[in-house]
């Protein structure tokens, strides 16, 4: 006996139709869910490590990737696109907080005098913002 298997546009209509209403239930499971997210990460290093190294191994990253590049542009331009404003304004605060550490790592910078295009005395400044940001972010 064969499985009665419905259509893919039937299928998506119902998920669609039923995720809709599904709001608040994704707001209640999400709702504390920062301390169940950290405590699975904090426990999953090695487990994490392992599957990267063997991704690699198996160069996962170049397979997964190959022909995806039409749908990649696709996605991006019709979902990406409408919900930039939206995930700007969103991002706003996280924006500023972290303009703020970079401002307080730069304005401890003291740099050398500038020097003509290409100089030791250039490059070394750059080195001197870069170690000042990493250094703000703990790296």
């Amino acid at each position: 006996m064969a499985i009665k298997i419905t259509s893919p546009s039937a299928s998506r209509e119902k998920w669609q139709r039923r995720v809709s209403g599904a709001q608040q239930d994704y707001q209640t499971g999400v709702q504390g869910a920062g301390n169940r997210y950290q405590e699975g990460v904090s426990n999953a290093g090695e487990a994490y490590n392992a599957g990267v190294q063997m991704a690699i191994g198996e160069h996962r990253w170049e397979t997964g990737t190959q022909g995806k590049g039409a749908r990649y542009a696709q996605k991006a331009s019709t979902t990406g696109a409408p919900r930039w404003t939206q995930g700007v304004a969103a991002a706003g605060g996280d924006y500023e907080a972290g303009q703020s550490r970079n401002n307080a790592a730069l304005s401890a910078v003291s740099l050398m005098k500038k020097g003509p295009k290409g100089s030791p005395g250039n490059l070394a400044n750059v080195q001197l913002v870069v170690e000042a940001l990493r250094a703000s972010r703990g790296r």
